[in-house]
Order: structure tokens, then C-alpha cells, then sequence
């Protein structure tokens, strides 16, 4: 029966692909019936052909665990022809040729951090085909991909899904005006079919890969297509090897980002006076005084606040260069590119040695120092070694955080290493900060009335995590941001209602963001009493409400934290606090404490939860421990302490 439905697929994807009428769904697709997933791609075709790439996905859905198979990633802006279709096994179809047509899912990670957009195809049940298609220009620069794509310039696909896929083909143009190559991965090899003017790649019978939890995509060796352009004046360096290679695309390419067409003029020489004077300490120090200093002197737009938004003039980024350093000292602004270049050009003025680390994002791929694609990175970072040898990392694109923080998917990687002093590179690792730099801290203050629950929490926040609230407010008005933080904690919590919440400190390079705020907690009165301690408080980390038994993929944790929460509170008149069971527990992972205790001269109840995530990643060998290391973690988030009525 394989054989007929391939036939059919291949068949239909005929049709399709000329725009010509749906073709009746054949039989043997609505026979398939069963499976733990819910659906089955029947085909995710991709067909680059130079000036545009014609897409197509179909799929037939079964049951209700099915039903996210029939939506996709968002639309493009530039997408064209869109045309779908939702067939019903009786004849009747709701058809569909407009971005609108399509509801949206908003998704969420795991620690709410990153959010992206689905479309789910309309008139989907638990039991339809739903089949589409859309084209896109290849607009980049060479042609070839859309300029959405770096410029058109760079393009990576994970060849999975989380469902069975009968038919994921690949249709490249020949000849085709950018270097690709496609690995397969874990998985079989692929068909490949060519003719006079394309090369087709076609994986059949691929299995349903679903990323577990903590895990990097990277990691699971899916198959891959890599697009890019191989640059004329590096591609003579591949038959030379790796090291020619990159040394090669260093001097061609990197170090002019970083020398050439970089206009200082007096403005800037005035700057780099004023920020490198009495600056004293370690080369570190001094590079993390220069970095403080410089984020209060210039605003980086590219993470404006509200007001800077408000006030920006309606052109100003028309003509607007990162190179011209003098214009950004003589206005007080620039982007992110341009922050990272005055910083690297005020160390180099103070005497200091920077090196820069061409990194990769790891939750999008990691750098291979044997492929040989100057496309692999996503950031740079700046390096200032000290004499123990030991680096510290900066990223000034990152407004107001911290000196030293760097987004969590840019550490633990393999990266290119450039010494700014010779141009020539290595292969090196960029570590991340401890446990003890990046800390979340809760104060809750309970107040126990008959009805209700009533608090106050203030919050404090250092390394990542401060930046991550910084950069979640900064762009809103005050009232804006009250009502997101309302909103976030609200969720967080049944019967849990905000009275009032503030964010402090958002635009302020001096100051900690921190928030205030004020709420209860419904309770219904009875003979014993039950006190959430820490009402609305975010986890320490994401527990997902599965976990599989055993894992195959490595874990790989966001950033090792501590997370310390703090609640007192009067015990009420006619009820005593009895002993309390803590919560002592420490692995490889961690240590989580959740520690209760009763002043009873006072009549003062307290609870002290600290948790600290000191691993960054480990073998799926160890996956009991981590497992071990979460259900503590949701254990101390969800313990509560039982008051008894005297008497």
C-alpha cells in the first residue's frame, strides 16, 4: 500500500505544483487510520528555482492529538499564491487562498521567553486532509533565496517534524547561483533524482522526531539543507583546508567589519578620551567600567525605550551608518552593530587587546569548523583576556545588561576565535557565567485575613535574568508595563488577583530593574488553614508536565541560576503553625532548599526557598538525576504550609 500512496503523492505534487485543479484525495489516504501521533505528513516539498521557491505541504489528520500537524510556521509578508484546501472523507472541502484565511496560535517556550506565531488551517477536524501550497520570490542579493535570509545569503531547514512524513524531497535548480549541501543526519540517505535542469533529494518514510525538553535541535543529527553564498575571494581556500579556510575569511571578511570605512573623526577621539580616563584594575575592569560608562554615554536604538522610540525623528534611520563612530558620539546614538564597533575601538584606544568570538546560535545550529560556510555565526562577542589566561566575555549589543552577561544560546558553544592583533583564528569554547551571577530574589510580606491571602513581593534581579526583565519592559509605557506585569503574574495562579503592580528602573543604566507588587489569594475558611508562601512566583525553571522515562539527546539547561524567595508572615489569631516537613536536597544538577520555620515570640511564620542550577549540560546518561533535580524543583515551587486551628 506504501507504493500506491507514493505514487499518488508524487502524482498529485504534479498537479499542484502548476497551479492546476485539486485532484481527488485517493482512497489509500483516507485508509490510514492509526497511529500514536494523530497524523501523517503525506508530503513537505520544497522546490528552489533560482528566482522563486514553491512550497507544499499536505498532511492527513486522524485523531485529536493530530491536529497541530495541519498548521505552519507563519507566512512571509512577500508569500504569494497561497492556495489550500481542507478535505472531509465525504467530498466536502473548505477551501482557502488568503494569509487571513488562517487562525493563529500564538507558542510559547518553556520559560516564556520566546514566543512565535502558527496558522492553523481553517476547517480542521479530526478526521481531513489539509493540503497547501505558496511561492516566494528569491530576492537576496545572488538570487536564489529570499532576502529574509540574511540578505539571501544563508538558509538552514530541519528536514523533521513531529509527525510520520511519507515524502520530504528537496528540488534544487541546476545550475543554482549559491553553494548547498544537504546531510541526512541519523537517517537513511536520501533518493536522488536529477534531470537536465534540477536535482531532486527525496527522504521517504521519515519517523515523528519530537525535540524532548531541555535538549538543543542541533544535537539530534535531523537531516539538514544548508544554503549559502561561497564568497569568490575565500572559495579558493576550501581545497587548502580548514585552517587556510578560515584565516582566509578573516582577513577578507571579518576584520574589515571591525577596520574598514570606520569614520572616528574629533568626535569620537573626544569620546574616547573622556570614557578611557583613570580607568584602573585588571584588563577585565577596565574593560567593564569602559562597557558602564559607555552604555550611559550612548543609547543603543536597537533596544529603544518608549520615550526614545516617541522621540526618534521620523527618518532617522534612513541614511543612517553603524561605521560612523564620530556621528555617534556627537549625537548620542546608534544601533547595536554600532555599539559593538565604539566598544571595540574604545578597548583598542585604552590599550587594551580585544578578541573577537564569531558564535553560533546554539538552539539553531553549531559552528563546524570542517564545513566550510562563513554564514554559521549569529553574533560577536568581545573577549579581554586576562593575565591568568582566563576570558570574559561581553556583548555591548545587549542594552543595559550587566557587563559580562551574554545570552544564554551564544554560550557553552564552540566558536571562532579571532585574535584582533594578528587576524588569524582558532577553534574555542565561550563559557558562561555561574550560578551565583545570575540570581532571581522574591521578598513576599503575607497578610492572613479571614477571605483571603494578602501580599506584597519585591523582586531583584542580577545577570541574565535582569536582563531579561529589563528587556521585556523597556520598550512600554509605565502603564503598559504594570499591566504586563498584572497580566503574567495573574496567569500564574487560580483565585489569584493583582491590586497593583510597578516596574522600576527600566530606562535607568545605573539601576537594577526591579518590580513591586500587590495582590491576594482567595482562601476559604475551615478548621485547617493552607498558606501558598510564594503566591504568583515564576519557577526557577520549566517542569514539563511529562517526562519520558529514559532519553536518547543530551541536556542542555538555558543558564545555571539561583533563584532565592523569601515569605513571612503573622500567624492569625486562633491558629498555630505546627511543625513543618523542609526540603533539603541537592545532585549534580543543583541544590534545592525550601525551609520553613516559627518565631513564637513573634508569632512569625517564615519560608526560605533557594534554589541554585549549577549544570549547564549533561550526557542523557544522566537524565534520572535531572529528572530527580525537577521533581524537587516542583516539590519546594508547590509546597504549602498548613496552619491548625488552636484548641
Amino acid at each position: 500500500m506504501k507504493t500506491r500512496i507514493m505514487s499518488a503523492v508524487f502524482c498529485l505534487t504534479i498537479r499542484l505544483m502548476a497551479g492546476n485543479a485539486w485532484l481527488p484525495i485517493p482512497p489509500e489516504v483516507w485508509a490510514i487510520k492509526d497511529g500514536p501521533t494523530g497524523a501523517v505528513i503525506l508530503e513537505d516539498r520544497m522546490k528552489l528555482n533560482v528566482l522563486t521557491i514553491d512550497y507544499v505541504y499536505r498532511v492527513r489528520v486522524f485523531a485529536e492529538a493530530g491536529r497541530q500537524a495541519a498548521e505552519i510556521p507563519d507566512l512571509p509578508s512577500s508569500a504569494t499564491g497561497v492556495k489550500g484546501r481542507t478535505v472531509y472523507p465525504d467530498g466536502r472541502q473548505v477551501e482557502f487562498n488568503s494569509r487571513k484565511d488562517f487562525a493563529e496560535r500564538v507558542i510559547e517556550s518553556g520559560n516564556g521567553e520566546r514566543r512565535k506565531t502558527h496558522l492553523v488551517a481553517p476547517g480542521v477536524t479530526t478526521d481531513c486532509v489539509v493540503e497547501f501550497q505558496w511561492s516566494e520570490s528569491a530576492d537576496g542579493l545572488l538570487r536564489g533565496l529570499p532576502a529574509r535570509f540574511y540578505q539571501g545569503l544563508y538558509g538552514v531547514w530541519i528536514l523533521a517534524h513531529a509527525y510520520p512524513t511519507q515524502v520530504m524531497a528537496i528540488e534544487v535548480a541546476q545550475p543554482f547561483p549559491l553553494a548547498w549541501s544537504l546531510s541526512p543526519g541519523a537517517a537513511p540517505a536520501p533518493e536522488v533524482t536529477s534531470s537536465w535542469n534540477s536535482k531532486r533529494l527525496t527522504f521517504k518514510n521519515l519517523p515523528a522526531v519530537e525535540l524532548p525538553p531541555y535538549s538543543l535541535r542541533p544535537t539530534l543529527w535531523l537531516p539538514r539543507l544548508v544554503i549559502f553564498w561561497q564568497p569568490d575571494d575565500i572559495r579558493g581556500s576550501v581545497s587548502e583546508g580548514a585552517d587556510a579556510y578560515w584565516n582566509q575569511a578573516i582577513r577578507q571578511h571579518y576584520k574589515p567589519d571591525y577596520e574598514e570605512s570606520i569614520e572616528k573623526g574629533g568626535a569620537f577621539k573626544t569620546l574616547a578620551i573622556e570614557l578611557t580616563t583613570d580607568l584602573s584594575g585588571t584588563p577585565s575592569k577596565q574593560a567593564v567600567t569602559l562597557l558602564e560608562r559607555l552604555d550611559s554615554r550612548i543609547a543603543n536604538l536597537s533596544q529603544a525605550t518608549f520615550a526614545e522610540s516617541a522621540a526618534l525623528p521620523k527618518n532617522f534611520w534612513k541614511d543612517f551608518a553603524p561605521k560612523n563612530l564620530a556621528a555617534a558620539a556627537k549625537n548620542g546614538k546608534t544601533n547595536a552593530q554600532g555599539m559593538r564597533l565604539i566598544f571595540y575601538h574604545l578597548l583598542k584606544a585604552a590599550g587594551l587587546k580585544p578578541i573577537i568570538a564569531k558564535v553560533p546560535d546554539r538552539e539553531f545550529t553549531l559552528f563546524d569548523w570542517n564545513h566550510l560556510n562563513p554564514w554559521q555565526f549569529s553574533t560577536d562577542l568581545i573577549g579581554i583576556e586576562e593575565p591568568n589566561g582566563g576570558m570574559i566575555w561581553f556583548d555591548p549589543t545587549r542594552r543595559f545588561a550587566t557587563p559580562g552577561v551574554v545570552h544564554p544560546d551564544y554560550t557553552a558553544v564552540t566558536a571562532l576565535i579571532i585574535d584582533s592583533s594578528t587576524w588569524k583564528g582558532k577553534k574555542g569554547l565561550v563559557g558562561s557565567l555561574g550560578a551565583n551571577a545570575n540570581l532571581r530574589r522574591y521578598t513576599y510580606r503575607l497578610n492572613l485575613d479571614e477571605d483571603a491571602d494578602r501580599f506584597e513581593v519585591d523582586s531583584e534581579f542580577a545577570g541574565y535574568p535582569e536582563y531579561v526583565e529589563r528587556n521585556r519592559y523597556m520598550a512600554l509605557e509605565p502603564k503598559e508595563q504594570s499591566k504586563l506585569l498584572k497580566e503574567k503574574f495573574e496567569k500564574e495562579m487560580k483565585n489569584l488577583v493583582v491590586a497593583s503592580a510597578e516596574v522600576r528602573n527600566t530606562s535607568d543604566a545605573k539601576a537594577s530593574v526591579t518590580w513591586h507588587l500587590k495582590g491576594s489569594l482567595e482562601r476559604e475558611a475551615g478548621r485547617k488553614r493552607v498558606l501558598d508562601p510564594f503566591p504568583g512566583m515564576p519557577w526557577p525553571l520549566w517542569v514539563p508536565g511529562k517526562l519520558d522515562d529514559s532519553r536518547t539527546a543530551p541536556i542542555v539547561l538555558p543558564y545555571q541560576a539561583t533563584q532565592l524567595a523569601i515569605a513571612t508572615f503573622p500567624v492569625p489569631r486562633g491558629y498555630t503553625m505546627g511543625p513543618q516537613q523542609e526540603l533539603k536536597k541537592q545532585n549534580l544538577f543543583g541544590r534545592v532548599f525550601w525551609v520553613p520555620a516559627f518565631d513564637p515570640a513573634t508569632g512569625m511564620g517564615k519560608v526560605v526557598l533557594r534554589v541554585e542550577v549549577t549544570a549547564q549540560s549533561a550526557p542523557s546518561t544522566q537524565w534520572a538525576e535531572f529528572r530527580q533535580f525537577l521533581g524537587w524543583i516542583e516539590d519546594a515551587c508547590r509546597r504549602q504550609v498548613t496552619l491548625s486551628r488552636e484548641g
